[in-house]
């Protein structure tokens, strides 16, 4: 019998434009984490970085590590591409590809069958990420055409769950899956140190082996769904490191939902400032303070998603649900 090994192949580090700068979210902070988890059920095999359009955090990691780590690393960047014609924008991850080439895509990348060529050209693997996860100020705009989201993940080899996501949205991208024949992996999507909550599970003697099983359909995913409690603790735990940290600094869009801008700038500027990052009444009462905000904001949020699973509902409303064949598949 085959060994299984398993990987979370959707994680950001501090690296990222939207993850606070602590050295307990660096690139290899979460490498030792993710392979050295005392929770066994949680404890990786192989390693991934998916920063937001930059392989730096990936370019860092490799210098970091001796050798034999090096081979338990994974490639890989998450891509915002806005093509033109499709009028919003969608995240895929990218695997398998040199720093070198990704800078040479983001200038030649421009549509879908672009990207589609160029990866076929350079032999690296793309994942359709959170098909259900849309720009807020796209959606408000009304640029996002739901219709479109079935042709992008017929484009695509492989979908994702994911982790950020709550049950509904998932089942939509599951549903996809089935209807169309594609392959499902289960990723954290982690901006707070948190690897491993969704991973995959396939054969593979190495790195590269393992991910092309699971590109052909030959792994297994370990799913998770957010939820009210869990998106409260991925909050609540982000304020802690941020205030119990001396030096790292919060950054927009890392702790309170982008649509909450005026709030979300307020914690900004309190977290950052030096003397409420200082032990005493004050920064205790910033903590409450911030513990307090997120309830309402994260509450609205979740709202929020539950409207989109509703519009998205009748657009797919003619994808048969077969979720457990989707996810053995």
């Amino acid at each position: 019998m085959k060994t299984l090994r398993k990987a979370d192949l959707h994680l950001h580090s501090n690296v990222s434009h939207d993850v606070p700068d602590l050295e307990s979210l660096s690139p290899r902070a979460l490498f030792e984490k993710a392979l050295g988890n005392r929770d066994g059920s949680r404890r990786m095999d192989y390693f991934t970085l998916t920063d937001h359009d930059t392989m730096d955090g990936y370019r860092r990691l490799i210098r970091e590590l001796p050798e034999a780590d090096q081979r338990l690393v994974i490639p890989g960047v998450e891509h915002t591409l806005q093509d033109p014609d499709l009028g919003f924008s969608i995240h895929i991850n990218l695997f398998l590809l040199h720093p070198d080439t990704y800078a040479r895509l983001r200038q030649e990348v421009v549509t879908v069958d672009d990207l589609v060529h160029f990866c076929r050209e350079k032999g690296i693997l793309a994942q359709y990420n959170h098909p259900t996860w849309f720009e807020h100020d796209e959606l408000r705009r009304g640029q996002v055409d739901f219709g479109k989201v079935q042709w992008v993940a017929e484009v695509f080899r492989v979908l994702e769950l994911n982790a950020g996501r709550p049950r509904r949205l998932n089942e939509a991208t599951e549903q996809l899956a089935c209807a169309q024949g594609k392959v499902l992996t289960a990723n954290s999507d982690s901006h707070s140190g948190d690897p491993g909550l969704a991973h995959n599970i396939a054969p593979g003697e190495t790195a590269e082996a393992w991910l092309r099983n699971v590109w052909a359909g030959l792994g297994t995913v370990k799913a998770h769904d957010m939820t009210y409690t869990g998106m409260l603790n991925v909050a609540h735990g982000l304020i802690d490191a941020v205030l119990d940290d001396r030096e790292g600094l919060i950054l927009a869009e890392s702790m309170i939902h982008a649509q909450h801008r005026l709030v979300e700038a307020l914690a900004v500027r309190l977290v950052n400032s030096g003397v409420l990052r200082r032990p005493g009444l004050a920064r205790e009462g910033l903590r409450l303070l911030l513990k307090q905000i997120s309830r309402p904001a994260i509450l609205t949020w979740l709202h929020k998603e539950h409207q989109l699973a509703e519009r998205l509902s009748t657009t797919l409303s003619r994808i048969e649900p077969d979720i457990e064949r989707a996810r053995a598949a």
